[in-house]
C-alpha cells in the first residue's frame, strides 16, 4: 500500500487565498517557510507573494500571477486562472491562524517520517553511513531540531513587534498623504470621537455605557453605518430591540428619515422615496450581518460572527446589550459575576479574532444622584468588574435629558460651551458628551457631538 506523506492541499491553498483577500495577515505567518507547503504550485505562490510583499507591491491574484510570470512558474502554476480560483473559493481570513498551524503540523509531521525512515532503511539495509548507530541518532537529533512550532506557540522577538508597528504607523501615514481618513481602528461613526480614539479599536472591548433613552444603540448603530458604507464587514447582536423597532432606527440614521413620521405613516412624498432609496441602499450592504436571537451566550455570539466572517471579513461586532447575554456560569452565580465571565469572555474573543467588539451596557442609577447626572467610570461597577474588563470606555451623556442647562442643577461650568456661552433650548437639546472615560490606548476626555432626534443619531 502507498503512503503518501502528511499534507492538505485545501488548507494550504486556503491559507494562501486569505492571504489574497487580506495581505496584512501575512504579519502573522512568520513560522511558514516555503517548504511548509506540500505542493509545488504552492510553493511558488507562496515564493511570489513573499517577492511582492518585500518590495511592498500589492498582493492580488493579477500581481501574484505577473511576479509568477518573472519567476519562470506561471505556466506550471496553471496561470492566472489557476491564482484566481484559489483567491474566489479560499477567502476565510479569520481562520488563517488555524490554516498556519494546520500547514505547520504537517510539515513536522514530513520531517518526523524523512528522518526516521532514513535510519530504519540503513538500518534494514545494513549499510554503513551517517545514517547508522550513534551517527544515525546525532543526525535524526539535527533533522528533529528542524521541527517547528505554531508561532503562538514560540511567541514574537520584541523586533517583530516593533517592526509591524512600524509598518502599520507607514501605511496609515501614506492613507492621510492621499486624503483617506487614518483611523488605526474601525470608524466609530463620530468624527469627534474618531479623533479622540483613533476609532474602536481592532482586539479589544470597547464598552459603550449610559443610562437609558440617552442613545447607546444609536451610537453602536452609528459604527456600523460607517463601517458598512467604507465595506468593512460588521456584525450586530440586537438582543433586545424589536426588528421592527431596529429597522426604523437603522432607515431614520441612514437615509435621515424622520423616525416619527415614519412609525405615524406620516411621510411626505420626499420623504417616502428617501426611505425607499435608503432601503434599497442598505440591501445592497451584504458585510452587515444582524442576530437578534435573544438570551445568546458568549460563545454563540463568537460562533456566529466566526462563521459569518469567514465570507464577510468581519472587522466589528456590536452587542446590545451587555446586561442581557446568558452566562454560562451556575444560576444562582451572583449577577456581577456573571456579567464579569461575559465581559472576560468577549475580550478573550475580540484579541483571539482580530476584531474591534464594542457592546452596550445600561449603567446604575448611582449618577442620576449627582449634579447634572453626568456618569462615571465608577458607575460601571454596577454592571460587574467592567471598568478593569475593558480597554476603552465611553459614556454617553445628554443633559437636557435630566433638566435645564442653566436653572437647574445640570449646568457645570466645567464641561460648557466655549467662552461660557448659554447654549439656546434648540442647542441644549441637541448637545451630546460623549465621555471617553477610560482609553489604554490614547487620551480620556469629553467629546462634545450633536443628537439629532428626528433621526436617532449623533454627528
Amino acid at each position: 500500500m502507498t503512503r503518501v506523506l502528511p499534507h492538505s492541499l485545501d488548507t494550504e491553498a486556503a491559507l494562501l487565498g486569505a492571504i489574497m483577500t487580506d495581505p496584512a495577515c501575512l504579519r502573522r505567518l512568520k513560522a511558514i517557510a516555503v517548504e511548509t507547503f506540500y505542493s509545488p504550485k504552492h510553493q511558488a505562490i507562496w515564493t511570489a507573494i513573499a517577492r511582492l510583499d518585500e518590495t511592498s507591491q500589492p498582493i492580488d491574484p493579477v500581481t501574484i500571477e505577473a511576479e509568477l510570470a518573472r519567476l519562470g512558474k506561471s505556466q506550471a502554476v496553471g496561470g492566472l486562472a489557476a491564482v484566481g480560483e484559489i483567491y474566489i473559493q479560499h477567502s476565510s481570513v479569520s481562520s488563517v491562524d488555524a490554516y498556519a498551524a494546520t500547514l505547520i503540523e504537517h510539515h513536522n509531521g514530513r520531517i518526523v517520517i524523512g528522518a526516521v525512515g532514513r535510519v530504519l532503511d540503513a538500518l534494514w539495509a545494513g549499510r554503513d553511513d551517517e545514517h547508522r548507530g550513534s551517527a544515525g541518532l546525532a543526525w535524526v537529533r539535527s533533522e528533529l531540531a528542524r521541527v517547528r512550532v505554531t508561532s503562538s506557540d514560540a511567541g514574537l522577538t520584541i523586533g517583530d513587534v516593533v517592526t509591524e508597528r512600524i509598518r502599520e504607523l507607514q501605511e496609515l501615514e501614506a492613507r492621510q498623504a492621499a486624503g483617506e481618513t487614518a483611523l488605526t481602528g474601525v470608524p466609530t461613526g463620530v468624527a469627534a470621537l474618531d479623533e479622540k480614539l483613533g476609532g474602536y479599536q481592532l482586539e479589544i472591548l470597547t464598552i459603550v455605557g449610559g443610562r437609558t433613552r440617552m442613545g447607546k444603540s444609536s451610537l453602536l448603530l452609528a459604527a456600523l453605518n460607517a463601517c458598512s458604507s467604507q465595506g468593512i464587514g460588521v456584525h450586530e447582536f440586537s438582543l433586545e430591540d424589536s426588528r421592527s423597532s431596529h429597522a426604523d432606527r437603522t432607515l431614520g440614521a441612514v437615509g435621515s428619515v424622520p423616525v416619527a413620521d415614519l412609525r405615524a405613516l406620516k411621510l411626505k412624498r420626499e420623504g417616502f422615496e428617501r426611505l425607499m432609496r435608503t432601503a434599497a441602499a442598505l440591501k445592497r450592504r451584504t458585510n452587515w450581518r444582524y442576530d437578534d436571537r435573544a438570551s445568546l451566550t458568549v460563545a454563540q455570539i463568537v460562533e456566529a460572527y466566526r462563521r459569518a466572517g469567514e465570507a464577510n471579513n468581519t472587522k466589528l461586532v456590536t452587542v446590545d446589550y451587555l446586561n442581557i447575554v446568558r452566562s454560562s456560569l451556575d444560576a444562582r452565580a451572583p449577577r456581577h459575576e456573571k456579567l464579569d465571565q461575559i465581559a472576560t469572555d468577549l475580550m478573550g474573543a475580540a484579541k483571539a479574532d482580530g476584531v474591534a467588539l464594542v457592546a452596550a451596557t445600561q449603567i446604575g442609577r448611582s449618577a442620576v444622584a449627582r449634579q447634572g447626572a453626568r456618569p462615571t467610570l465608577e458607575d460601571l461597577k454596577e454592571s460587574g468588574a467592567l471598568e478593569e474588563r475593558c480597554k476603552c470606555a465611553v459614556l454617553v451623556h445628554r443633559g437636557s435629558v435630566y433638566g435645564d442647562p442653566v436653572e437647574g442643577v445640570d449646568w457645570d461650568p466645567a464641561w460648557q460651551y466655549p467662552n461660557d456661552k448659554r447654549p439656546s433650548d434648540e442647542e441644549w437639546a441637541r448637545r451630546a458628551d460623549l465621555i471617553v472615560a477610560k482609553n489604554s490606548n490614547g487620551p480620556e476626555g469629553d467629546v462634545i457631538a450633536t443628537w439629532e432626534p428626528e433621526y436617532m443619531r449623533f454627528s
